[in-house]
């Protein structure tokens, strides 16, 4: 049975290889263009795969045949061995047992009684007689064991082919093609994130001067503006719209002044202050120079002095030390702490007073 499945399958190898071999069509006119030479290559190669793989099932399940083949083989090897032993041991029964049923019937009962005698005798130590004739030959012994068996015999003739197998596992990867032509770029992706600001680069080139209407003197240091006015103004109430001369100024609260001097104040619409430490409030007052000056009021101004005071409107106090205009249309031409103030109702009505700075004027102190 072994002998017949291993010939069957050597019948089946044979088939698969004859298949392959056939599958090259001897005879077959040369493709007449690369491209069909190519396509042909390619479905011989993927016929040749396939029956490759057809093949390798074959032998795949053949392979499993012979093992199964084998095993069977093996029991019934172990199985004949131990009914070989055991009719081996039948056999040598079955002999002893004709062997003793031989001895019994050839025993009757004048040799059972010689028997006797002849123990009798031995027992007495008689003498014995000279041995007898040989006697019959007896029958053939039972069947010795089988010998070792014989060397294999010839092939026997091959078997029909088994059936297909199952598809085996695909192979491993083919090494990748060669790289093929770039495609078109695709679109622009959107922008990134702003990176950190890098370091300050160095400083460019001096450019060119634009145009100007004002002119340098760099000699001197003067910036003058030729063939041109200059006009600066500002809504009232601003803080701006200032001409601004000198420094230390106080003059955030003050619309369209002109300020000159140092430490000065001005607040209000309109004013003039010149001089240090002068303060100008209201509108459209003025303080053409002196110290520690105060204007107040309207359309009133200082000439100039020191610790000079007007509040009223109109009025007026060309210099001295601590004169005051606190009336309407009042003037101090000089002097020391001259007061133009509580005049009659009659002169009051005449729009304001003229008093000299003499000494019959009256004085009085000053407000501190």
């Amino acid at each position: 049975m072994a002998l017949v499945l291993l010939a069957r399958t050597l019948l089946a190898f044979l088939a698969c290889s004859e298949a392959i071999s056939g599958s090259r069509q001897p005879g077959l006119q040369e493709p007449e263009s690369p491209h069909d030479a190519s396509s042909l290559l390619q479905e011989r190669m993927e016929g040749h795969r396939r029956a490759l793989i057809e093949h390798q099932g074959r032998i795949r399940e053949h392979r499993s045949v012979m093992d199964e083949h084998r095993k069977r083989l093996q029991t019934l090897s172990d199985q004949r061995s131990e009914r070989t032993e055991a009719q081996e041991q039948q056999q040598l029964l079955a002999a002893l047992s004709e062997q003793i049923q031989s001895a019994l019937s050839s025993i009757d009962s004048k040799n059972l009684d010689q028997g006797m005698l002849c123990g009798l005798l031995e027992n007495c130590e008689a003498p014995f007689g000279p041995p007898g004739p040989p006697g019959p030959t007896g029958g053939p012994g039972a069947v010795g064991p089988p010998g070792a068996p014989g060397s294999q015999g010839p092939a026997g003739p091959h078997g029909p082919p088994g059936t297909k197998g199952d598809e085996g596992e695909d192979g491993p990867g083919g090494p990748p093609g060669a790289l093929g032509v770039a495609g078109d770029p695709g679109p622009p992706g959107p922008p990134g994130p702003n990176g950190p600001k890098g370091p300050e680069g160095p400083a460019g080139p001096k450019g060119d001067q634009g145009d100007s209407f004002f002119a340098l003197d760099v000699n001197t240091q003067t910036v003058s503006l030729p063939n041109y006015n200059l006009r600066i103004s500002s809504g009232n109430n601003s803080g701006r719209g200032n001409l601004i001369v000198g420094i230390s100024h106080e003059r955030s609260a003050c619309s369209n002044c002109f300020i000159a001097g140092d430490h000065n104040a001005a607040s209000g619409v309109a004013n003039v202050v010149v001089g240090s430490e002068n303060t100008v409030k209201g509108s459209y007052n003025s303080i053409d120079g002196g110290k520690y000056n105060t204007c107040d009021g309207s359309s009133s101004s200082i000439g100039g002095g020191i610790r000079n005071k007007v509040n009223a409107e109109g009025a007026h106090v060309s210099g001295g030390i601590q004169n005051e205009a606190n009336s309407k249309a009042a003037t101090v031409s000089g002097g020391i702490a001259t007061i133009a103030a509580g005049l009659s109702l009659e002169e009051a009505q005449k729009q304001g007073a003229y008093i000299l700075g003499k000494p019959e004027n009256p004085i009085q102190p000053a407000a501190r």
